[in-house]
């Protein structure tokens, strides 16, 4: 093709489908400035242009990548509607938390679109693991008998009490409850020459998550601090939801402000056993 072959076919794509030198270059093969010299009595008619793209884009428009349907214009330019993948936002939160992958590239969420939670086993949406606020809230066991009957709050701390001693008179342990005034402790216990001291605290239930207490105690008006080592030797965590009583050693939450009911620390008297053995070896 001939250069004024090219030229005028230049200037018809100039008039017809009012494109840039830069587009027209491309497709003749030609440099831009080479084009701009052609189409020097020929300018660029902007609203008829932004027509054309438009025609064009309702021919061949961007599609969602979650709905499958077409990305609208409004008021946006054909360029920026093209660099889109979504409609809208929550096509885009929908596609983000449904397609979300882990370390290795495996899908993170709940694949079944079942609620895990074994007693419920709703549908739920998107990969959810659960299907409500309830039923994020784990397993606790069997609810106890005596769970219902607690009508003022005021006992709980009485109640949790009155269960760690039940069980220190079951196992056969001395023990007495020491002045507030002096001691941090709910309970001490005698064992021989030594003594250890136990903190009694009431297994409240959080919005999610399994049953736990605050490990502080209060230090002056409107304040609060964490337990020091000479207060305490073991914490006596109470759920009344299951009526059992986690044991922990200071050791196992010195770090903490807050401790979670486990399973694995769920009646561990032998711990005071363990802190005898630990006294002797010293």
């Amino acid at each position: 093709m001939s250069k004024e072959d090219k030229s005028e076919q230049a200037i018809c794509l100039r008039v017809n489908k009012q494109l840039g030198t830069k587009e027209i270059g491309n497709l003749l093969e030609v440099s831009e400035r080479t084009c701009s010299r052609w189409l020097s009595d020929h300018p660029i008619d902007l609203d008829r242009r932004r027509l054309i793209k438009k025609e064009e884009y309702e021919i061949n428009p961007q599609i969602c990548k979650r709905c499958e349907k077409p990305i609208e214009l409004r008021e946006r330019s054909v360029i920026e509607v093209r660099r889109l993948q979504f409609c809208d936002h929550t096509c885009s939160a929908i596609h983000s938390n449904t397609h979300k992958e882990g370390r290795n590239g495996v899908l993170v969420g709940n694949s079944s679109g079942r609620c895990i939670n074994p007693l419920c086993e709703n549908p739920t949406s998107g990969r959810n693991y659960y299907c409500c606020k309830t039923c994020v809230r784990k397993s606790r066991g069997v609810q106890s008998k005596h769970f219902r009957q607690v009508s003022d709050k005021n006992q709980k701390g009485s109640i949790a009490e009155a269960a760690v001693a039940f069980r220190l008179a079951l196992l056969g342990k001395s023990f007495y409850m020491p002045n507030g005034h002096v001691s941090k402790a709910d309970f001490v216990v005698t064992s021989g020459d030594d003594t250890y001291k136990i903190q009694v605290k009431w297994a409240r239930q959080a919005r999610t998550g399994l049953p736990g207490a605050d490990i502080k105690c209060s230090c002056g008006r409107n304040a609060s601090r964490r337990y020091l080592q000479h207060e305490y030797d073991i914490l006596a965590l109470y759920d009344l939801f299951s009526d059992t009583v986690y044991v922990y050693t200071f050791d196992e939450v010195k770090n903490k402000g807050w401790v979670t009911i486990k399973e694995e620390c769920a009646e561990r008297w032998d711990k005071l056993r363990c802190l005898t053995l630990d006294a002797m070896a010293v």
